[in-house]
């Protein structure tokens, strides 16, 4: 159930980068708020601001205008814990599958036991129970990216970013992940900040979809799913609901993708 307090808000955030010759604007004026437990989707054409976004939520990068913050504290001082999944798996290749999802709670002084414990059971949620001891090198890429996720949530963040995930994947394995990791989000009961270019996949995961214009990134609209949990993500594309969001966000978000396709920076 998402409660009513706002893990995050993001009130009129800019963000531009300066180069030699310009300015490039990728972000202007984004207010948002999201709650604990929400699933939030987000899409929008290439070269948006998508992964700049995630990157201030990750306070990798300070906005250059706005505020940030979690729990109603200001990000910089804020405990809020962070997990970030990339679309390309970072797994240590020199570490087993098992080393690395323990790796974020050895280096936090976990115990050996726990840390253990605690990774074995994410393996085995996600059907990975018996590579434990594999290298990276030894698994598929849709088995990677479940370490990468596992690996995120194994010291129990209270937000998760995920920019692209399932972007390199085959279709079969997306699908498989899919539905893998709107399960385990359940039930660790986590905030999702989810990015995608896939508007099926936005819809089929979130609880709320954002569209962004073309650069600099705006919200140009924001649709509540409404559609049950947990959802049969094999036939939910048969579901009227889920058809018409379909056409309403893609009519939204068509214009954008022909804007930045031009080049415009509107």
């Amino acid at each position: 159930m998402v409660q009513d307090t706002p893990i995050i808000e993001l009130a009129n955030v800019d963000r531009s980068f300066s180069g030699r010759s310009k300015t490039v604007e990728a972000l202007r004026d984004f207010t948002l708020d999201l709650r604990d437990g929400e699933v939030l989707t987000i899409v929008g054409p290439s070269g948006c601001g998508k992964s700049t976004l995630l990157n201030i939520l990750a306070r990798l990068e300070k906005p250059t205008g706005g505020t940030l913050s979690f729990r109603g504290v200001d990000a910089e001082k804020s405990g809020v814990q962070i997990g970030y999944v990339t679309q390309s798996d970072t797994l240590f290749p020199w570490r087993t599958l098992l080393g690395n999802v323990e790796y974020p709670l050895e280096i936090r002084g976990v115990s050996k036991n726990v840390r253990r414990e605690r990774a074995m059971s994410l393996l085995e949620r996600v059907g990975l129970a018996g590579f434990e001891d594999r290298l990276p090198f030894e698994l598929s890429g849709g088995m990677r990216q479940r370490g990468n996720i596992v690996r995120a949530l194994v010291y129990d963040p209270d937000i998760v970013l995920m920019d692209e995930p399932f972007g390199a994947l085959d279709a079969q394995t997306r699908l498989l992940l899919q539905d893998q990791l709107q399960r385990l989000c359940a039930e660790e009961r986590k905030t999702v900040v989810f990015i995608t270019h896939d508007l099926q996949e936005a819809i089929a995961l979130g609880d709320r979809v954002v569209v962004m214009t073309a650069r600099p990134g705006r919200i140009k609209m924001i649709r509540t799913v409404g559609l049950e949990r947990p959802r049969d993500l094999n036939h939910i594309h048969e579901i009227p609901r889920f058809q018409e969001l379909l056409s309403e966000l893609w009519d939204c978000l068509r214009d954008e993708v022909l804007l930045a396709g031009q080049g415009s920076g509107k």
